[in-house]
């Protein structure tokens, strides 16, 4: 199975092909059984509980296909996250590191370790959306570290990553917490080699951000990765369907 774990319902840069329909076509054309889709809506009007409750009701209509992960204003508590996992059916919970909302190191333990308390309890994964700013704003790594070292049994999901010069750092803090997985979705060669050489493909999964890039390319380039079938199917769906209970 085939297993996209990123893509954006209702974009508001792309209106046009991040509708259902056009999502769907876009992992059929790609051969991929099914994607973890979040709601980019709030992105621009922070209004999270409606945007949950309009993708909860996407993923019941499509239960085959689509993977929920609920967002959240995490300065607010863990009230979306408990809805989310108990009355929406979701997931998990997918963090936005940007459009004003990034606290700094001090802040990490108040508001997010309470939600990766929640997901670890639940046996979900927390979803950290990095947007490739540097590492001292914005997708911080060090949200991943401070997380991942409080919530060893937590998958914590690396995802967006892709500033390729960031890349030594976050292939770093997946290197210093085991339960860090790094998101592909395209980049240079030699960042794919460092990756595959440094965490293997055990500590890799693919999401492609549809519809900013091609499912089917990212597809297409793991195929290609100097590794064996197995390692390629861990990559395109196996750890996905791990760290989500899937497999349950």
């Amino acid at each position: 199975m085939i297993i996209d774990t990123s893509i954006s319902y209702k974009h508001p840069h792309h209106p046009e092909t991040s509708t259902v329909d056009a999502l769907l076509r876009s992992l059929d054309a790609a051969g991929i059984d099914r994607a973890v889709i979040h709601h980019f809506g709030p992105i621009t009007d922070f209004r999270f509980a409606a945007a949950n409750d309009e993708l909860s009701r996407v993923v019941k209509a499509h239960p085959d296909r689509f993977i929920g992960v609920g967002t959240q204003n995490y300065y607010k508590g863990t009230d979306e996250t408990d809805r989310c996992l108990n009355d929406l059916g979701l997931h998990g919970v997918k963090l936005f590191s940007s459009w004003g909302l990034a606290p700094g190191t001090g802040l990490v333990e108040k508001f997010f370790f309470p939600i990766a308390e929640k997901l670890q309890a639940a046996g979900s994964a927390l979803m950290i959306e990095h947007e490739g700013h540097t590492p001292i704003i914005g997708g911080a790594v060090f949200w991943d570290n401070l997380i991942a070292r409080a919530f060893p049994d937590l998958p914590v999901v690396m995802c967006r990553c892709w500033t390729w010069a960031y890349w030594p750092d976050y292939l770093m803090t997946a290197e210093l917490n085991p339960n860090v997985l790094l998101e592909f979705t395209l980049a240079p060669t030699s960042c794919i080699d460092r990756a595959l050489r440094e965490l293997g493909p055990d500590r890799m999964v693919m999401g492609s951000w549809a519809p900013e890039m091609d499912p089917g390319a990212v597809v297409d380039a793991v195929n290609r990765f100097p590794i064996d079938d197995e390692g390629k199917r861990k990559i395109l769906g196996g750890n996905a369907a791990r760290i989500l209970g899937l497999e349950r």
